[in-house]
């Protein structure tokens, strides 16, 4: 039962197109504004009476576009009150696209709120309206139904894990942006994220030749937009060069993968405030990987124990952040078995295995296999101290797991 670090694949932000997607669905509120000057009282200006009169036409026009502004960050407050209203009232309305964009933010919102069944059946509603959409329309749902697609992706993968049904979504999305780029060069930032995407879901079935072409191609754009002074480029290119090092290094290409999880680091040392910290934690738990596959034993290891204290830092203040410390400790547990500290290296692989067993509890497609990878680990690293009983008791239990995980799979 060999050690096999995990890597941190880093989840680029896939921005909804926001305000230039909602705007166009605001020209004429109509029906909307009436609407909302009974349900949202707080969007009718006092003092000039009900109705949609002009001056009230055009404050509630300019207060419904305020509120759409503020719906990614609404959402993560009050998930079910203002965005659920105005998903309701698109029902009513029958905008089937504006509908659509709406449940693509609520599957972003119960996403974050760790409600992943949720927020795939929004993802897939999304996508379902969207594609629905007439050919009026056809232009600007484009856009639309490939960011749809992309986050689908996202949301399938945190369901049922690794799974060749979530490549199809973001390959559709990928090729749209592809053909979009082509008429409107602004549409660069958005293939390039879509792309990053595919190249995690092509590594998650193991074409990793195509993963590490999707991946280059990925961060020549967000390398050419930073250039160009794009500040959501810059602040993407990293986590982009972090999950490039994965696919070069599944390909053999180490020396590389160095180059690029190096680069990454760099950036965000770089960086001010706190935000990007989760970021740093993870790329250097990568790094650690490739320093070691190179013999740099030390450094591996100073760069692991620089991300457990990270991550032990960030999880204090976000217990969610519980998944990424047990992939610094099996890590860690893995540098300092490489230096021969095997009695070390117990106590971070027993806290991993721990922390997956809870994690599994809660979503057991994503992190059983995790668990039973890391309970392997510790089966070989009690072996190695002589503790025969428990090396077999851990050695039983992963494999338990992983006859349920194929029952699971072939059923």
């Amino acid at each position: 039962m060999g050690h096999q670090p995990f890597q941190g694949e880093r989840k680029v932000a896939f921005v909804v197109g926001g305000k230039a997607q909602f705007r166009p669905r605001l020209q004429d509120p109509g029906e909307l504004i009436q609407h909302f000057h009974l349900q949202e009282p707080a969007l009718v200006v006092p003092g000039l009476g009900p109705g949609v009169g002009k001056q009230q036409k055009e404050a509630a026009k300019a207060g419904i576009g305020q509120v759409f502004d503020d719906l990614p960050r609404i959402a993560f407050i009050e998930p079910n009150s203002v965005q659920r209203r105005f998903i309701e009232f698109c029902q009513y309305l029958g905008d089937t696209h504006l509908l659509g964009l709406l449940l693509e933010l609520e599957a972003t919102s119960l996403s974050g709120l760790g409600q992943y069944d949720d927020a795939l059946g929004a993802a897939e509603e999304a996508s379902e309206l969207l594609r629905m959409t007439g050919d009026d329309t056809r232009l600007e749902t484009a856009s639309s139904l490939a960011s749809s697609l992309a986050l689908l992706s996202i949301r399938l993968n945190d369901t049922i894990g690794v799974a060749d049904e979530t490549v199809p979504p973001v390959t559709e999305a990928v090729d749209t942006y592809r053909e979009l780029t082509a008429t409107d060069p602004s549409y660069r930032l958005n293939l390039a994220s879509a792309l990053d995407i595919q190249s995690n879901r092509w590594s998650d079935v193991g074409r990793h030749e195509e993963s590490v072409t999707a991946s280059l191609e990925s961060v020549e754009l967000f390398r050419q937009l930073a250039e160009a002074n794009d500040e959501e480029a810059r602040v993407l290119l990293p986590a982009t060069l972090n999950n490039l090092s994965i696919h070069l290094e599944r390909v053999g290409r180490t020396h590389e993968s160095l180059t690029a999880i190096e680069e990454a680091i760099a950036i965000y040392r770089g960086m001010t405030g706190q935000a990007h910290l989760a970021s740093l934690a993870l790329s250097l738990n990568n790094l650690a990987i490739r320093l070691a596959a190179l013999e740099r034993r030390d450094e591996g290891l100073a760069a692991a124990q620089e991300a457990v204290a990270l991550d032990r830092t960030l999880t204090a203040a976000d217990p969610d952040h519980a998944e990424q410390l047990a992939t610094a400790l099996h890590t860690l547990s893995a540098q300092l078995s490489k230096q021969g500290h095997d009695e070390a290296a117990l106590a971070p692989l027993e806290e991993a295995a721990e922390t997956y067993r809870r994690l599994a509890g809660e979503r057991p497609a994503i992190f059983k296999p995790k668990m039973a990878a890391t309970l392997g680990s510790l089966g070989t690293r009690l072996g190695k101290l002589g503790r025969l009983a428990e090396a077999l008791a851990a050695g039983d239990a992963a494999v338990a797991i992983r006859r349920e995980l194929v029952s699971v799979h072939w059923d």
